[in-house]
């Protein structure tokens, strides 16, 4: 519980910093074609929903190790926590957008950006933005039975070369 909370709190630091990418509103039509891009492609939600599902697993991987000997109080405690810090994000999160457009600002030039939020515009574009979030799940759930199949008998083959290495260098 405590890890969930220390992690929540410093995350909300990290969003909260008032110098880290600060932009204005005040018309800079390259922000403003960033922000739109950024509201087209959903991509702060996908962080949001990103966020939200990696609080759900640490509270299931807290809950688990505790068993049974959570009591009531406890678990009522560490939902209470999440609710009310989803509501402390969302009245940090448009800043955080702002940050976010500052950056896509600072990385592409403003024809890059009209150019991609136009193919985020068209029908392609709207359909590759609805499955993104899900597309990503799937994808981050393929990498996990593939790390736990493939990359975990790699692991075992390499340090079994490493011992043997080891051995041949005495």
């Amino acid at each position: 519980m405590r890890k969930v909370i220390v992690a929540t709190v410093l995350l909300i630091a990290l969003l909260s910093q008032a110098g880290f990418a600060q932009s204005d509103r005040s018309g800079n039509e390259k922000l403003d074609v960033a922000r739109e891009l950024i509201a087209l492609t959903s991509a702060t939600d996908t962080i949001r929903k990103g966020f939200e599902f990696s609080l759900n697993q640490q509270k299931q991987a807290f809950l688990s190790q505790a068993g049974d000997d959570i009591t009531p109080e406890r678990k009522r405690e560490l939902d209470l926590t999440i609710e009310y810090l989803g509501e402390e994000l969302d009245a940090v999160f448009p800043e955080f957008f702002d940050q976010v457009a500052a950056l896509y600002a600072e990385q592409f030039s403003l024809e890059d950006l009209k150019e991609v939020r136009d193919f985020f515009k068209s029908d392609v574009g709207r359909r590759y933005t609805q499955g993104g979030f899900e597309l990503g799940a799937k994808a981050a759930a393929l990498g996990q039975e593939w790390f736990k199949t493939v990359a975990t008998d790699a692991a075992r083959r390499s340090r079994a070369r490493a011992i043997e290495t080891m051995k041949s260098e005495r």
